[in-house]
């Protein structure tokens, strides 16, 4: 189903060092962006998009789980609670379209989702907004069980998209051992 509504192309603010996200797209680009934008119906593009949306979501779950796991510890608990990890996957979910988009480099638009820490231009709306949303909230349902279980004991980020993108998921071949911030 490819979404038509309005894409706007985000533009991080802050001084930023120079990044491979950080080719400013020209004018034209801008203007008619909806004809750069990656066709979503398309089955590799689909797989593609999946993969990273996936991937993303881990990523975001890893971090407030270990964020949760911390806390938990310096509170004197040996572990955090279910409903604890249940809390921050609804949270995740909610916002994670206004925290990752497709990644912009120039005059074309990536298969790949970004954090908008590492990606200065990217686009989040539309439906590359509802993608990742969709995933997240699929990714949660299926795997909440296995999410906490993974909270409350491995602590390698590689291990969570391993099990989740690759084993359980099926939507990724292999993880890559990369920060975002390293692609």
């Amino acid at each position: 189903v490819l979404f038509r509504s309005a894409i706007i192309l985000f533009c991080s603010s802050g001084a930023m060092a120079a990044k491979k996200g950080d080719v400013k797209p020209s004018e034209d680009f801008e203007k008619n962006i909806e004809n750069h934008m990656p066709d979503p119906s398309d089955p590799e593009n689909q797989k593609q998009l999946k993969c990273s949306a996936c991937a993303a979501v881990v990523q975001e779950m890893y971090g407030k789980f270990t964020e949760i796991t911390k806390e938990a510890h310096e509170k004197g608990y040996k572990q955090a609670k279910d409903y604890e990890f249940v809390d921050a996957m609804d949270e995740i979910c909610s916002t994670i379209n206004k925290e990752w988009g497709l990644q912009v480099e120039g005059d074309s638009v990536s298969l790949n989702y970004r954090p908008k820490s590492v990606a200065k231009y990217q686009v989040r709306t539309g439906w590359v907004g509802s993608l990742i949303r969709d995933r997240c909230a699929e990714i949660t349902d299926k795997y909440d069980q296995q999410l906490i279980k993974l909270g409350k004991g491995t602590k390698d980020r590689k291990d969570w998209a391993e099990l989740i993108c690759v084993v359980l998921d099926k939507t990724c071949a292999q993880v890559l051992d990369k920060d975002p911030e390293d692609l």
